[in-house]
């Protein structure tokens, strides 16, 4: 009679390997589909949001019937040292957002910002911090004498110096965007010639090739969007001068000797292969990257006479 063989209680190397082989083939296979699940239930949560915010800009523009200014006077001067404090457009429909007045006082007057970015105005998909910017046109720049007043700005968003009235929108509510996305952490920072001292007299007529020139130098790159109420430019806009996530990288180029500046932050979001855009009328859109760049600059604009619409 033959010895039974001896109890055997764990896995032979090669069935370790096979056993770690089936795992990593399935978490491979099934990983994608947990992701995709996970970005679909954030773009939705982001469209949401997004909608939200299109509603409390229906009921400012109907108490009003005009849209927010860039910059609206929160608090005057309190002695000559010092200087008045002025509220942008998030600011101006927090009461339609239903963010409570105090913390608007203390994020806009105090720079204290003790709530952080209100939660209706990020993205699920994207970092902590203001996820959605309104449209201020086509293109973002102009002209400003010697002292650096602002003698001419060439945009034609929603967002003005002097308050757009409803009835200046010519081209049609459905036809012209209020909002879309420029997720914080995208990778790419604003080129920013105002930081560096006596470096800013560059020739407007080469933009992108001096921003490009430029990316590549730290002392340029600056984080925006630091503040949901600010009335910065380069902390609540975006135009439609490129396409959505554009590959190249957001800029603000200025010339003392011309005495000119250029704007263009462009709508980025995580989604892949595409942003989302607010409309006038309420509607929340899928924008592809690949949009006819015709078709994208006339969204942003009020009044350019061209009403193609998206498909």
């Amino acid at each position: 009679m033959f010895p039974k063989p001896p109890h055997r209680s764990a896995f032979t190397l090669t069935e370790l390997f096979v056993t770690i082989s089936i795992i990593a083939v399935l978490t491979g296979i099934l990983l994608p589909a947990v992701q995709y699940v996970r970005e679909s239930s954030r773009k939705v949560h982001c469209m949401n949001n997004l909608r939200q915010v299109n509603i409390a800009l229906a009921h400012f523009a109907a108490r009003n019937n005009r849209f927010p200014k860039h910059m609206k006077l929160f608090r005057e001067a309190q002695s000559r040292s010092s200087h008045p404090v002025y509220g942008g457009p998030f600011a101006q429909i927090a009461f339609d957002l239903e963010v409570n007045y105090s913390i608007v006082q203390e994020t806009v007057v105090y720079d204290n910002d003790l709530s952080g970015t209100p939660a209706v105005l990020q993205c699920p998909s994207g970092l902590p911090g203001l996820g959605y910017r309104w449209n201020f046109g086509m293109v973002h720049q102009g002209a400003r004498d010697a002292s650096g007043l602002a003698t001419k700005d060439d945009f034609k968003g929603i967002v003005r110096r002097k308050p757009l009235s409803l009835s200046s929108v010519s081209d049609g509510f459905s036809n012209t965007t209020a909002f879309s996305e420029h997720s914080p952490g995208n990778g790419r920072k604003l080129i920013h010639t105002s930081f560096v001292e006596n470096e800013d007299t560059y020739p407007m007529d080469q933009f992108d090739s001096i921003c490009e020139m430029l990316r590549v130098n730290p002392s340029y790159l600056v984080a925006s969007a630091l503040n949901w109420a600010s009335p910065s430019s380069t902390d609540i806009m975006y135009v439609h001068e490129r396409s959505p996530n554009s590959v190249l990288w957001d800029c603000f180029l200025r010339s003392s000797s011309e005495h000119r500046y250029k704007i263009t932050i462009t709508a980025r979001s995580f989604h892949p292969g595409m942003v989302h855009a607010a409309m006038l009328d309420g509607s929340v859109r899928p924008i592809s990257n690949q949009i006819e760049i015709r078709l994208w600059s006339s969204l942003g604009s009020v009044d350019d006479a061209d009403t193609a619409t998206i498909d």
